[in-house]
């Protein structure tokens, strides 16, 4: 099975599990946005992105201590989210509204 596939099969088994689809939707459409400007105030965060979804839509942030672990000498941080980073944040975003068809 393509990587695709199997990615769609998780979110439809995923979605499954919500109780309640009109609130998930606010808060996830709402986290989704309040990672993006996470993601534009500390880029950092995205190398090594870690992250849960609740099934009540929201995010949990694993991880950060990447931004403040000690860095090898001479390596500069980030200065943006990379695109595929965020690629794979529209598409996962655009794959849960259409399965709520939003």
């Amino acid at each position: 099975a393509s990587k695709r596939g199997q990615f769609n099969r998780r979110v439809e088994e995923f979605l499954k599990n919500v109780i309640d689809k009109d609130a998930f939707a606010i808060y996830f459409s709402g986290n989704m946005t309040a990672l993006r400007t996470l993601l534009d105030s500390e880029p950092c965060l995205f190398q090594d992105f870690h992250a849960l979804i609740g099934i009540n839509g929201q995010i949990y942030h694993l991880d950060f201590d990447r931004c403040f672990s000690n860095r090898e000498p001479g390596k500069k941080r980030s200065k943006k989210p990379s695109s595929s980073c965020l690629h794979v944040i529209d598409v996962i975003q655009r794959k849960v509204q259409q399965l709520l068809k939003l």
